[in-house]
């Protein structure tokens, strides 16, 4: 579990969901906020995969985006 003082992150490993890549990158992450509408992704040319945001779950919403290397970034905001 990675911590600091406004974000809790922990890391998961599915062996048959995504692959780490030959130079060591994985393909897949996700990081956990408080309200996925404040990063104004779309205004700042992030590539959406999913609109935002996506509720699944009992008011969990996420969204993915593709990162710089072609990984799958994922956000999830969980209900308050």
């Amino acid at each position: 579990m990675l911590k600091s003082r406004n974000q809790k992150n922990g890391l998961l490993h599915f062996p048959n969901d995504y692959k780490v890549t030959a130079d060591g990158a994985i393909s897949h992450i996700t990081f956990s906020v408080g309200n996925i509408l404040e990063g104004k992704l779309k205004e700042n040319g992030a590539s959406l995969s999913t609109d935002i945001p996506m509720e699944i779950l009992d008011g969990i919403k996420i969204c993915f985006f593709t990162g710089l290397s072609g990984e799958c970034i994922e956000l999830l905001q969980l209900p308050s």
